[in-house]
């Protein structure tokens, strides 16, 4: 049976109509809405500061509740349900980031006469993440099929072509603090080990002395400066900086002596000269001298690639579902910028935001000015978004048999590894409900998009809930999860 695929503007009318007497089998979702709105009733939570669209899903999708639909209000990581969308759209479901190094000049006996050139594409997944193993296994790979292909010496320059992408690496709107912890780390076309150091601090053996530091093979070439100090106790309190000039990162605090081990991740000042010098590492860690500098591509023609000795994809599913599931930031804006790639031929921060302003447009929603997402990931204040928009994103991708399914799969669902693990662990929820999350604590911001599978004959919804708080002194967790509960009970 065709599925029928209402305009959007008319779901939006469906969304704000006015209650109306409902027909027999339309009777248990006004008794939902019913009950949807006297929880909101009891939380007393002021109408500018929350948004909400129900809708269901199947042959002929139906507002089953809104409030404040239309309110513009920030997503937080919600905006990575956009962000999603966009990809799958402009880059497709079997878009896949190539990243490959090739070989310019005359190879003879061993030695390049010539540049090593990596050309990227914006993958974010070099690192060990989707392989489970050490943060240099990709690396480590690449510099064995260079070895592997002869090249025991290259008598030029290392070279790091970072694609379409720009060199503006973080986003305007992020806060200093934001900079500095891992979930505001760069983007660049090159990246390595989501451009971040992963440090590992152990206490010395006695209270007073420096505590130990390891940095593995992704310290870079910068100089580390060890400020902690050895305390009594189990809990450490230590962080980094890097100095004004980015050539040492220092790491300071206080490390517990009975606490054990930890590891923190530090953004680099610089994910091009990051990724060049661990590359060029492992390169000589696996009998590979490069006898030349490592630099960024200069212009077009030091983009030109020789002959490939390495090739390597990464699926943009396994790419959705880090970044969704674990509401991982660095992976959004990566995708962010690779969508911008193919919206307006160059990755930058605006033509992503013109990527989901397309996606929007080829899927029929309005493009209200309540919308506007300037980064993939929502980390960024100045996002904008509606309730029902969101609603409407992932009403269009479930009616699309090739990329909904992607879309669903890509996000959370309550007990597994994810941003639900601990959150919707009830029977009603369990097995059902996979959804986005989104918090920015210090602004007050709380939100869940998502899918709630059907049960029992009654249908599927997708939901949207914004939560801008500003004035209201309640929890808004555990308002979005009471909320979420009504719509999975019978």
């Amino acid at each position: 049976m065709r599925r029928v695929l209402l305009p959007a503007l008319v779901v939006l009318c469906l969304l704000g109509a006015a209650p109306r007497s409902a027909a027999p089998s339309e009777a248990p979702l006004e008794g939902l809405a019913g009950r949807l709105a006297r929880r909101l009733e009891r939380a007393a939570i002021p109408e500018a500061e929350l948004g909400i669209a129900v809708l269901t899903l199947g042959e002929e999708p139906r507002a089953v509740f809104s409030r404040g639909h239309m309110r513009s209000l920030v997503p937080a990581s919600v905006a990575k349900v956009l962000t999603a969308a966009a990809a799958l759209d402009l880059l497709g479901p079997g878009h896949v980031f190539r990243t490959t190094v090739s070989a310019r000049g005359r190879l003879s006996v061993g030695v390049l006469g010539g540049d090593l050139v990596v050309h990227g594409s914006g993958d974010p997944n070099l690192s060990g993440r989707l392989g489970g193993g050490a943060p240099t296994q990709v690396l480590d790979a690449w510099a064995a099929q260079v070895l592997a292909a002869g090249v025991r010496e290259v008598q030029g320059d290392l070279v790091l072509d970072d694609g379409a992408f720009d060199r503006e690496y973080t986003h305007a709107g992020w806060t200093s603090e934001d900079k500095e912890r891992w979930y505001g780390a760069p983007v660049a076309g090159l990246a390595f080990n989501d451009s971040c150091l992963d440090v590992t601090v152990r206490p010395a053996g006695r209270s007073g002395a420096r505590g130990t530091l390891d940095l593995p093979s992704t310290s870079g070439a910068w100089a580390v400066e060890n400020l902690t100090t050895t305390i009594e106790g189990r809990r450490h309190v230590v962080g980094a900086t890097w100095t004004t000039n980015g050539k040492a990162v220092q790491v300071r605090g206080e490390v517990a002596l009975q606490g054990g081990a930890y590891t923190f991740h530090v953004p680099v000042p610089d994910p091009l000269a990051y990724f060049g010098g661990a590359f060029r590492r492992r390169l000589e860690a696996a009998g590979v001298r490069v006898k030349g500098s490592v630099r960024a591509a200069r212009d077009g023609g030091d983009r030109v690639a020789g002959r490939t000795l390495v090739s390597h994809e990464s699926p943009l599913l396994d790419t959705l579902r880090v970044m969704n599931r674990r509401s991982q930031n660095f992976y959004a804006e990566q995708v962010f910028k690779a969508c911008g790639v193919a919206c307006a031929g160059r990755g930058g921060w605006s033509s992503g935001q013109g990527a989901v302003v397309e996606m929007l447009r080829r899927r029929g929603i309005p493009q209200p000015e309540q919308t506007e997402i300037v980064d993939g990931s929502g980390l960024a204040r100045a996002n904008r978004t509606t309730a029902g928009t969101v609603a409407l994103v992932l009403l269009r991708l479930e009616q699309d048999l090739l990329r909904g399914p992607m879309l669903h799969d890509s996000l959370a669902a309550p007990g597994e590894e994810g941003t639900l693990d601990d959150r919707l662990l009830t029977r009603h929820t369990k097995g059902r409900l996979r959804a986005k999350t989104g918090t920015l604590g210090q602004a007050g911001v709380h939100a869940l998009a998502g899918y709630l599978d059907a049960r029992d004959g009654a249908p599927g919804m997708c939901f949207a809930i914004l939560v801008n708080r500003r004035t209201w002194k309640g929890d808004p967790k555990e308002l979005i999860d009471d909320l979420v509960e009504l719509l999975a009970k019978p």
